[in-house]
């Protein structure tokens, strides 16, 4: 019989402290202790909290723990480097133009997509919620057993018309199968191919990092465009899906992308501040 979790949601101080956290179960509602320095991915045991055994007695049911960084207030923005705030506000200030009401009136509620991913491990869940929010279509997303990275974006190519430099058309999302067990890794790498989608299909990377033509075939991608493409979750209110995905270890912060911590908690300051 496979096993069934309840899925918890922690702030980074609920788990670094530890905390005592109430959860509704067949047998009532009990408390499920959180021990100090806890981590993503954690499964705690529930005894005797699940369905009446057929001979008596109840079921064990598991709770499994997911630290969420949004839930903790953005720190003060100190020692910020004059560029990188520049960078930060410019991208959400050019992105966020002409994007329909519903993507700033409608926060997007990553613990409900995050349930709706665990539910049915299907991850189109997750990009069609994406889409929505900013009137897109959808981009089909699967995993690969072959990708190395974490996601990639695969585009088709128009037939070039009368000179015009061709464009790619989002085709579809590759999502690195080892990480489909982490429901905050996955929304992280869609969101980032999916603003790669965003803005190839408004072909704002030519005004967000111009550079020379390339009359051989469409733009390729460069780093300075995947940190773009990174600020951009945040300029279409995904941004929290990217915060999510910081991880800390032995050596420090880990972030899943092309920013580094600071510049993440930056690009989540300024994206609240502009919908405040």
């Amino acid at each position: 019989m496979p096993r069934r979790y309840r899925e918890v949601y922690l702030s980074p101080l609920q788990a670094a402290r530890g905390a005592a956290v109430e959860l509704e179960t067949p047998a009532g509602r009990v408390l499920v202790n959180i021990p100090k320095g806890a981590r993503s991915g954690l499964v705690i045991r529930l005894r005797r909290a699940g369905r009446k055994r057929l001979f008596g007695g109840r079921r064990h049911i598991y709770a499994r723990l997911w630290v969420l960084n949004s839930l903790l207030e953005p720190e003060p923005l100190r020692n910020v480097d004059p560029q990188t705030r520049d960078d930060v506000d410019f991208v959400l200030g050019y992105v966020r133009r002409g994007l329909p009401a519903q993507a700033y009136n409608d926060p997007l509620d990553v613990r409900r997509l995050y349930d709706a991913y665990l539910a049915t491990g299907d991850p189109n869940a997750v990009q069609e919620a994406l889409a929505a929010t900013v009137g897109e279509e959808p981009v089909p997303v699967e995993f690969s057993e072959w990708l190395e990275l974490p996601g990639i974006l695969r585009t088709t190519h128009t037939t070039p018309r009368l000179g015009v430099p061709e464009h790619p058309v989002p085709r579809r999302i590759y999502v690195a199968a080892p990480l489909a067990g982490d429901p905050l890794a996955v929304g992280a790498v869609i969101a980032h191919e999916s603003a790669h989608a965003f803005l190839f299909r408004r072909g704002y990377y030519d005004a967000l990092n111009p550079r020379p033509p390339e009359p051989e075939g469409p733009r390729s991608i460069d780093r300075r465009d995947e940190e773009l493409t990174d600020l951009t979750v945040f300029a279409l209110g995904w941004g929290d899906l990217t915060l999510n995905a910081l991880r800390y270890t032995d050596r420090g912060w880990w972030a899943l992308g092309y920013l580094n911590a600071a510049t993440i908690r930056l690009a989540a300051r300024r994206a609240r501040d502009l919908i405040d």
